[in-house]
This record gives structure tokens, C-alpha cells and sequence, in this order.
């Protein structure tokens, strides 16, 4: 199916705002710690592998659609010394729906009239070698 000028114009703007590949950081404090200072910090590079929109015909949105969010490397570092080759499993589930709500954020904040919500890609994360 063919899609429009300006769908098309507005699927092109999603991906100039996603191209590339993007850094998540933050922390969380270490399971089972005694004391509130032990943090791990953590850095999830990745990428919008595929981004797909369609036009609506009622409601607050114009554009509704699915950016499909590809994570390639996770880092894990305690004292500025980091580890990497993790996986998804090995960080909390919370920590996946902060980076999907950000990249949400990343285009409702310049493309207000684009609802999109996100989809995982872990094959590549998953099967990486360590």
C-alpha cells in the first residue's frame, strides 16, 4: 500500500529524529545491597530499526504508529569500571519501559500530532557473543 505525501513526509521526519544510533544511561541501586549507595550504572546503546505510521481517521492524533526499538550492547559499570556483552534478561524490565517511554518522548515532544508506542528487536542482543 502506498502511502500519501504528507504521511510520507511524516514517517520521514520520525526518522530523522531516531536516525542513528542512541545511548540510554542511569543506575539503579544493586539487589540485596545493605547500603543505598551501591549503584550499578548502566548504558544500552541502540537503534530504531524499522518505524512504521498510518494515518487516522478520528481523535487526538493525526499518525498513529509502532517504532520497533533494536537494543545492540548493554554496558553495566560499578566505579567507572564496565563490563559489557549483557543481555536482555540481565537488566530489570523497568529499565526497557524507561527507554521506550523515552524514545515515545523523543518524538511527541516535536511531533505532537504522531502517536506511537514501541515494540522490542532483541534478536541481535541476545545472540551477540560475549
Amino acid at each position: 500500500m502506498e502511502m500519501d505525501k504528507t504521511t510520507q513526509k511524516t514517517l520521514d521526519m520520525v526518522h530523522k529524529l531516531l536516525d542513528g544510533t542512541h545511548v540510554f544511561e542511569g543506575w539503579y541501586s544493586m539487589p540485596y545491597s545493605y547500603s543505598d549507595d551501591d549503584v550499578v550504572d548502566y548504558q544500552i546503546k541502540y537503534r530504531a530499526k524499522k518505524v512504521s505510521i498510518w494515518k487516522m481517521k478520528n481523535g487526538e492524533c493525526q499518525y498513529e504508529g509502532t517504532i520497533y526499538i533494536e537494543p545492540l550492547e548493554i554496558s553495566l559499570g560499578v566505579n567507572d569500571e564496565w563490563e559489557h556483552g549483557f543481555r536482555q534478561h540481565d537488566i530489570s524490565e523497568n529499565i526497557w519501559d524507561d527507554l521506550g517511554e523515552n524514545t515515545i518522548k523523543k518524538v511527541s515532544t516535536i511531533l505532537p500530532h504522531v502517536c506511537v508506542d514501541y515494540d522490542w528487536d532483541y534478536k541481535k542482543l541476545n545472540n551477540s557473543k560475549s
